[in-house]
């Protein structure tokens, strides 16, 4: 019976290459309160710095074939933003150096990011990589003369064959990310077996924490109890560290992980295909969820960096109960569509995606 659901996903797979919700990248005008903000590169994940406007933009290249991204910071006062083009020269200062070969230099694809601050009150961000290495990077963020600048800081390559998605800095110093599926898995384009496999309630992946170099038993990595799930995706972190908020793509669910009992103590109701998870100013947790459903997505993935329409809804969860409500619902097309993240700043939402040229600003209560 699973064979035959699986051939039944694999024919619905090939039959999804024509999208109805495709953007022309020539328009970029607002659609009732959605303002689009224009001249970014798949814009997918975002992070703020402490003057609370400014947002470190994560522009992905591509997971599969080592395309080139950057990374940007977005001024939402004045709505201009600063590229940074290249990172290839070595650190001044190294936090971390873990077999790392160097800078990323030119084949830089960041992905999932996540801005804190060091024990020693340095800015410390946080960068999946899927250029010539799978690794995450750690670069300093200073403010000079007003301005901001990014310097790189070192890398940690991760375990042969993980496959990384988003990562969150730990408050102990370490990091952990959501590991999708392995990296040597048969793939179909830009979806794998595991990923149809976990269709049908199969996990795939699991969160793995770097314990960092001072580990006695030399386990630098280890798997996070209770997070075996189906493709997972965005994690966060309580403020004290103890509970993992982790999304899963293909499952639907958030689950929150107890790391001090070691165990899975709550999941939300089912959610579309979800992308990634950021906490709200008011301690509530906002979800991407894009709607289309698995096809339409991966779709939208194999036309990057085209502009992609597809369905999405913001979601808003309570971290004790993880009930949900929807705060924002696209219902496909202009101004974007395939939402990946949605940012509170203010009074308003900044929503990214992994295909097309633009962001989204919308108001937020």
């Amino acid at each position: 019976m699973r064979l035959i659901l699986l051939s039944v996903v694999l024919v619905a797979l090939l039959l999804s290459g024509c999208g109805k919700n495709d953007i022309d990248p020539s328009a970029c005008e607002a659609v009732g309160d959605a303002q689009p903000i224009c001249g970014f590169h798949q814009p997918e994940d975002f992070a703020l710095l402490p003057d609370g406007k400014t947002l470190v933009v994560a522009e992905l290249g591509s997971m599969f074939t080592y395309a080139r991204g950057y990374l940007a910071l977005f001024d939402t006062e004045t709505e201009q933003s600063k590229r940074f083009q290249l990172f290839d020269q070595p650190a001044s200062e190294v936090w971390v150096d873990v077999d790392c070969p160097g800078p990323p230099g030119g084949v830089f694809s960041p992905h999932g990011i996540h801005y804190s601050q060091r024990a020693d009150g340095a800015g410390q961000l946080l960068v999946i990589n899927h250029g010539e290495r799978e690794s995450v990077e750690f670069f300093e963020v200073v403010s000079q003369q007003g301005e901001y600048d990014i310097q790189w800081r070192g890398c940690v390559v991760l375990p042969e064959n993980d496959f990384a998605n988003s990562v969150v800095a730990t408050p102990e110093g370490s990091f952990i990310y959501s590991h999708m599926f392995s990296r040597d898995a048969l793939r179909f384009g830009t979806t794998s077996w595991p990923a149809l496999k976990a269709v049908l309630g199969i996990p795939s992946g699991h969160a793995v924490e770097w314990k960092g170099l001072a580990v006695a038993d030399g386990r630098q990595f280890e798997k996070v109890p209770g997070s075996e799930a189906g493709f997972p995706n965005g994690v966060e972190l309580s403020d004290d560290g103890r509970y993992l908020f982790m999304n899963t793509s293909v499952d639907g669910y958030v689950h929150k992980i107890d790391r001090m009992a070691g165990k899975r103590v709550a999941s939300s109701e089912k959610i579309p295909h979800l992308d990634n998870i950021r906490w709200d100013q008011n301690g509530r947790l906002l979800v991407a969820s894009m709607t289309t459903g698995l096809f339409e997505s991966v779709r939208c993935l194999e036309v990057a960096p085209t502009n992609c329409g597809g369905e999405y809804d913001i979601v808003r969860l309570d971290p004790q109960t993880l009930e949900h409500e929807v705060v924002y619902s696209h219902q496909g097309g202009q101004p974007m569509g395939a939402a990946t993240v949605g940012f509170q700043v203010g009074d308003h939402l900044y929503i990214g995606s992994y295909a097309g040229d633009r962001l989204v600003k919308v108001p937020y209560q």
